[in-house]
């Protein structure tokens, strides 16, 4: 275990703050991904082991002083969903009033409200899980880097630091300079849709149908594939109010498996 460390985290109660603390003692290397295993003997995780159950994507134990843990994960997801959940899990071990021990359901690795205590400290292991996987100071260098906005952005941010596409999308959202709108489907029904401050309010919610715009273009590609930017009509998506009358609306589109897929909005 490393004291000073330690130490250091003991007198900070931000996750974004905790996770660049530890990537100043644990620097983010160059050419690959932090390695979760040194940070977790450093801070006093003494095990991360995989641990089968269906109702669980994470479980932190820990000792009555909170000094020591093992964390639990789910081997039946992606190595990329895997290493989220164990970030988040070193979240809840280093976040102050945050329980001793968790057990963390697929929705909690996503929760982003703060609706309760319980989703607000969700939420907080998910800010610490982000930073420390792909910190922001490195995904602005990234996407200063990148030619292309939108779904190629996302995809170079996936590849760079091993996350899942959605995790790469929250990130893309949250540090990218475009005006720019996320879309996530699963088949013909909208999931929830993401936005930067600047872009106007997407009028989608769950369960609404995915415009036509989208479905049409999602049934001339294969998994993987990313479509051309298309226009598409900003009634069908989005709240006009504010917009220049000379702005044009396009949409690009990204089919994932099982029926899953992601679109971008970006004016021009």
């Amino acid at each position: 275990m490393n004291d000073a460390l330690r130490m250091e985290l003991s007198d900070c109660g931000s996750p974004e703050g905790l996770a660049q603390i530890i990537l100043q003692h644990i620097p983010y290397p160059e050419s690959s991904c932090v390695s979760l295993d040194e940070i977790a003997k450093a801070i006093g995780i003494l095990e991360i082991s995989p641990y089968k159950h269906r109702s669980f994507e994470g479980i932190l134990i820990t000792n009555a002083q909170k000094s020591e843990g093992k964390i639990l994960y789910n081997p039946n997801s992606s190595p990329q969903r895997s290493r989220f959940t164990i970030a988040h899990e070193i979240g809840h071990f280093l976040l102050p009033f945050h329980d001793k021990n968790a057990q963390c359901a697929a929705a909690n690795i996503m929760e982003q409200t703060n609706y309760s205590s319980q989703s607000k400290k969700e939420a907080e292991a998910n800010r610490f899980a982000a930073e420390l996987l792909a910190p922001t100071s490195l995904v602005k260098v990234l996407l200063q880097k990148e030619t292309e906005t939108g779904l190629q952005s996302i995809l170079a941010i996936k590849n760079r630091f091993q996350l899942s596409m959605e995790a790469a999308a929250n990130r893309y959202i949250e540090c990218s300079d475009h005006e720019v709108a996320l879309i996530f489907g699963h088949q013909n029904k909208i999931r929830y849709c993401l936005r930067t401050k600047s872009f106007p309010f997407v009028t989608l919610s769950k369960g609404d149908v995915v415009p036509a715009y989208i479905s049409q273009e999602l049934e001339d590609i294969e998994n993987s594939q990313i479509t051309d930017w298309y226009y598409v009509d900003p009634i069908y998506f989005i709240d006009e109010q504010g917009i220049s009358e000379d702005e044009e609306l396009y949409c690009q589109s990204l089919m994932q498996s099982n029926g899953h897929h992601i679109s971008a909005l970006s004016f021009e």
